[in-house]
């Protein structure tokens, strides 16, 4: 029997601090069976930054 598995990351914009960081978030798939979880770290998205002279 052949079996699938997927891991995809993405970031949980929905979720964003007042310092613009947003968590890392992973779905863990395996024959159709789906598993969420939070990576214990946060991120600053590009395309935030503002760069001023």
């Amino acid at each position: 029997m052949k079996s699938t598995f997927k891991v995809l990351f993405f970031l949980k914009r929905d979720k964003q601090k007042s310092d613009g960081s947003v968590p890392i978030m992973c779905r863990i798939t395996i024959d159709g069976q789906i598993s969420r979880l939070e990576i214990p770290s946060k991120v600053t998205p590009f395309g935030q930054f503002k760069v001023t002279p």
